[in-house]
């Protein structure tokens, strides 16, 4: 009650503020277009008193790009260089009568360069110079060449807190035009539990029931000017009833059409740091191991349990590999093994997950040059709660002697390429088998002529590693082929001595 009494207060002031003989309504103060183009500012000028009123007009500054001009018309048309006009017989016009309305307008002429220009307007009563109304009109070419000519960044679109809390949307709006914008914020949609209610703060404070504030003087306010950035908020009042809403607000700038943002933003008193909404499961085993060359791959399946599109922050806290090894995070994509932390934004080629979406995040750790066996730590955290993460801890092992199996089961026959390769005098190779098979891995050179087998017998189902030493051989091209019922291949081998 107390907004809206101080709002109304600012309202009646506001019409005592110009108790003068007329007035000046319509138009806008800043018009842009292309290159080349009339910029025209109509506006419309009103006697409010009794009597007749010869009222004058003075460009009394005018700072325009280089080859633009301007003129004024009222009644009549002027040239260029005529900086006053009055409503006298001698400019062709004639005093208003008491409540008459007469049109004026100030046109820019655009030619050759691009820019954006000022002309400074005096409107006064030729009887009484103490009355009078001053304009600054800005022309630009500028404006069409952006996308947005403002930027609306909310600090967050969710938020959370109590029955009986305020829970508070901030943003920052910034104008990035030469000029002077005006700004428009209407609430689209207000679909909120019963006896919830929202208000919006645009340098003052509006009760619930306004749906759309500007930055007018009607709304106690101002346009911005070029660079100025000024905080918006969105408050949403949760009483007596648990539960999730949404509010969404349509922020444009009336002066260049599609120049619009749209934010949906949700408030939910469901959410706690101790829910804070969300389930992380891992999908595989948490200890992997494999081969030179082979990717392990750790899965987690990451669902949203809550009302309200929640935005996640994935961080690699520990990355403990031997040398030449190295990890890389993937959620929607994959990143750069240096890039340590994601988020489910824009910037990382993602989105929030919407209430009961489920995806997976994988680790994958690639076990290069030398054996051994690495640790790598993940936490998972919803960005409303970052202090209650979900953390899991993997460790990966890779053998470089023998023939090794894992008990993992491939889905697939495979025989990967040895490394290193070239080599000197061992290298690596890896096979799977999804089933038991009975198996040969043979050795020959170019020419195809059989040098050693390396294995022959019964092998169970699994991932394998074996290494392949060629002390006793020349420098030259081998061929590796593995052998069974239903799988062969052949890989070639560089040894260089």
């Amino acid at each position: 009650m107390k907004v809206l009494k101080l709002f109304s207060a600012f309202v009646l002031s506001a019409g005592l503020l110009f108790p003068q003989s007329f007035s000046i309504t319509g138009g806008h103060d800043v018009v842009s277009d292309t290159l080349g183009k009339e910029l025209i500012f109509d506006y419309v000028i009103t006697n409010n008193s009794g009597s007749n009123l010869t009222l004058g007009i003075v460009r009394t500054s005018e700072s325009l790009p280089a080859d633009w001009s301007s003129s004024m018309c009222f009644d009549a048309c002027f040239p260029p260089f005529l900086d006053s006009i009055a409503t006298t017989p001698d400019f062709a016009s004639s005093p208003l009568s008491p409540g008459e309305s007469r049109e004026f307008s100030l046109h820019v002429f655009t030619q050759n360069n691009q820019g954006t220009g000022t002309v400074n307007l005096k409107v006064l009563n030729l009887a009484n110079a103490s009355e009078v109304i001053t304009k600054k009109l800005y022309a630009t070419t500028e404006l069409t060449g952006l996308s947005h000519v403002f930027s609306f960044s909310p600090h967050i679109t969710v938020n959370y807190g109590s029955l009986g809390s305020e829970i508070i949307f901030e943003a920052d709006i910034t104008n990035n035009s030469p000029v002077p914008l005006l700004i428009d914020i209407i609430r689209t949609q207000n679909d909120l539990p019963a006896d919830w209610t929202s208000s919006m703060c645009f340098d003052v404070c509006f009760p619930p029931f306004i749906d759309s504030v500007s930055t007018t003087e009607t709304f106690a306010s101002s346009p911005l000017m070029p660079a100025e950035t000024r905080p918006f908020s969105l408050h949403i009042f949760p009483l007596v009833n648990e539960g999730t809403g949404d509010v969404i607000l349509k922020v444009n700038n009336p002066l260049l059409d599609g120049d619009t943002y749209n934010f949906q933003f949700f408030g939910t008193t469901l959410l706690s740091s101790l829910n804070p909404g969300f389930t992380a499961v891992l999908a595989t085993e948490d200890t992997l191991s494999g081969m030179f060359g082979e990717e392990l791959i750790f899965e987690l399946d990451l669902k949203n349990t809550s009302e309200v599109p929640l935005i996640f922050e994935i961080e690699r806290t520990l990355d403990q590999l031997p040398a030449g090894w190295y990890s890389a995070l993937c959620f929607d994509v994959c990143f750069a093994p240096q890039i340590s932390i994601i988020r489910t934004t824009d910037e990382f080629g993602s989105s929030p997950l919407s209430p009961g979406e489920e995806r997976s995040i994988s680790v994958h750790v690639f076990p290069l040059l030398t054996e051994g066996t690495g640790y790598t730590d993940l936490k998972i955290s919803n960005t409303l709660f970052p202090e209650s993460p979900v953390e899991s801890h993997f460790t990966t092992h890779a053998l470089t002697t023998g023939l090794e199996r894992t008990e993992n089961i491939p889905q697939i026959f495979f025989l990967s390429g040895n490394y290193p390769n070239p080599f000197n005098p061992s290298t690596r190779v890896g096979f799977g088998l999804p089933e038991a098979s009975q198996i040969t891995i043979e050795l020959y050179n170019i020419l195809g002529a059989k040098i050693k087998e390396i294995y022959s017998g019964n092998a169970a189902a699994g991932n394998y590693s074996i290494n392949i030493d060629l002390q006793d051989q020349a420098s030259g091209i081998y061929l590796l082929r593995l052998n069974s019922e239903k799988f062969s291949k052949t890989i070639k081998m560089i040894l260089e001595k």
